[in-house]
């Protein structure tokens, strides 16, 4: 199939407006070429030739590009063509269309400026053809409202109340659907934004008191300290459906309420782990061994883990090798020369060396040098470690 590059033109067929899709290719497989693909009439009718619809890539050409092939209707929507990669219109088409429809001078200059796509021009076209009226919206500058067809079926008291509202709200540039929401529910634009990221009318309400308050600047600074409350809130087996716990006074204080519980839940399940650790490793911890300037031992603590793993770039806590050594399912022995640590081993549970890094910063070439790895080779030699299983306490 051909991969193109479509482009969008208008012209008159027959005295009437009808948008063109242009397919463009150029490669070495197919050479290059171009031909008409797509055609849009002013009455909505549609008809296509040489196109295949591929999921993955979209529209192409098919593997034989006949010139000769005769229009038919498409059975695929053709989105992706009737929106173009090149769709600006330009001088000639604008005349065009201001020689076929005088009246629609003034709409179209306007629109033009707004956005200058052929899409965007072809759909105020429809709309004036169906509405002329809808000049008076561009004129405020409710460009998505005035291509809206759904406002020109309304009746006329709920034309009136919605000019009314827009009259209230001078910069609501909004489509219609929008619009309707935010008036029956009465709703700022902000919170209808929050309301389309499915947030309930309860919550979006609560955010707005919160902000009322002073506590936040905006309703979405809101909804995300909200949404982080509510999931550690769930996390410590809060009821979150009690308006105690789902709608709190003050969200600030509520929120660093969870966030200290949360901590002190922290704090005790790394004392809890770090008690299953040393039981793990504690018949190592003696079984030091320097070597050559470098020292090869096992760790102790979390703090002494923590602090190697970050001079090294290495994923020591975040990937949990304090729980895997607490399971016994392997062993952390470290190397530092100094206070410098140089290197990390995983020691398996048949005593065979696992992993074995330096500095991981650069993962092309983080491997340990030839002293590191005679210390740790001594080190093996030396005491032949063999993980246990640890029980658990009673």
């Amino acid at each position: 199939m051909y991969r193109c590059i479509f482009e969008e033109r208008i012209e008159l067929e027959q005295g009437k407006l009808v948008r063109i899709t242009n397919a463009r290719w150029n490669g070495k497989r197919y050479g290059s070429g171009n031909m008409d693909v797509f055609k849009l009439y002013e009455d909505g009718r549609k008809c296509c030739r040489n196109l295949c619809f591929c999921y993955l890539g979209g529209y192409m050409l098919d593997d034989i590009v006949d010139p000769d092939e005769v229009w038919c209707e498409p059975r695929i929507e053709c989105k992706s063509l009737v929106e173009g990669f090149r769709d600006i219109i330009d001088d000639e088409e604008v005349l065009l269309i201001k020689d076929k429809y005088p009246g629609f001078r003034w709409m179209l200059d306007k629109c033009r400026n707004y956005c200058g796509s052929i899409a965007f021009i072809w759909e105020a076209l429809a709309a004036w053809k169906l509405w002329p009226e809808c000049e008076r919206l561009v004129n405020g500058g409710f460009y998505k409202l005035a291509l809206s067809s759904g406002f020109a079926k309304l009746p006329y008291l709920q034309q009136q109340k919605i000019a009314e509202w827009l009259k209230r709200n001078p910069r609501s540039d909004y489509g219609l659907r929008k619009i309707q929401t935010m008036m029956s529910k009465n709703l700022t634009s902000e919170e209808y934004d929050l309301m389309k990221r499915r947030v309930s009318l309860d919550c979006i309400k609560y955010f707005g008191t919160q902000v009322k308050k002073g506590l936040f600047e905006t309703l979405l600074i809101t909804s995300c300290i909200y949404d982080d409350y509510i999931r550690m809130a769930k996390s410590l087996n809060h009821d979150t459906e009690s308006d105690y716990w789902k709608f709190p006074n003050d969200l600030v204080k509520a929120h660093e309420k969870v966030l200290d519980e949360n901590a002190r839940k922290e704090t005790a399940r790394q004392k809890e782990k770090m008690t299953r650790y040393r039981r793990a490793v504690e018949r190592f911890l003696p079984k030091k061994y320097d070597y050559e300037g470098l020292t090869v031992y096992v760790p102790e603590n979390y703090e002494t883990i923590d602090a190697h793993a970050r001079a090294l770039h290495q994923c020591l806590t975040y990937a949990d090798y304090i729980g895997k050594v607490s399971d016994g399912k392997c062993l952390l022995v470290f190397i530092k020369c100094g206070d410098t640590p140089k290197a990390t081993a995983e020691i398996l549970p048949d005593g065979k060396v696992g992993q074995f890094y330096g500095d991981e910063k650069d993962r092309d070439n983080c491997q340990p040098g030839e002293k590191e790895m005679k210390a740790l080779d001594f080190w093996m030699k030396r005491f032949k470690p063999k993980i246990r299983k640890v029980k658990e306490a009673a």
